[in-house]
């Protein structure tokens, strides 16, 4: 087993909608540190830190500076639209991340399984190809039983679920 820590380990360091932003916010190097700090060996960054707002350039900072911190990367996002996932997916393969995890809907937008499942079938060849998985998080708007539903009808070694044992609360 490995340990690790998230983004959203640090929520009010790096901030939240609705809230004034801290007056220093809590950067992805600073992510790094703090799990290099704590001697754990995953870090995700998930969606309250997007990635995909960073250019090539701060990718490769961070990929590299996990790698001298001995740190494994996990990316996340939310939603399940192809372009997005694609982008996290090119993104993940920036930073040497095995896995990308989503959320199915966006706070703007709530899809159902069998509203996400033709847009998940429509990018699952492209990670496989990269040998990069794709977590689905439970959260709310879905029982855990229905995505590991979703995950069997998909019927791929590259799609499974992210069980946040907290989000059922």
């Amino acid at each position: 087993m490995r340990v690790g820590i998230s983004s959203w380990t640090y929520p009010w360091s790096i901030g939240v909608a609705g809230v004034p932003t801290p007056r220093r916010p809590l950067r992805l190097s600073d992510l790094l540190t703090r799990a290099a700090i704590l001697k754990v060996s995953v870090v995700q960054i998930a969606d309250n830190l997007p990635l995909d707002l960073l250019d090539s350039t701060e990718l490769n900072n961070a990929r590299d500076r996990a790698t001298k911190l001995g740190l494994t990367i996990e990316v996340g996002t939310r939603g399940v639209e192809p372009d997005r996932l694609l982008r996290y997916l090119e993104i993940a393969k920036i930073l040497n991340a095995g896995l990308v995890r989503t959320l199915i809907s966006c706070p703007d937008r709530r899809l159902s399984l069998e509203e996400a499942e033709p847009q998940l079938r429509q990018v699952l060849p492209k990670f496989a190809e990269s040998r990069v998985i794709l977590g689905l998080e439970n959260y709310e708007a879905h029982r855990c039983i229905d995505l590991a539903n979703l995950v069997r009808r998909l019927e791929s070694d590259y799609v499974g679920v992210c069980l946040d044992t907290v989000n059922s609360l």
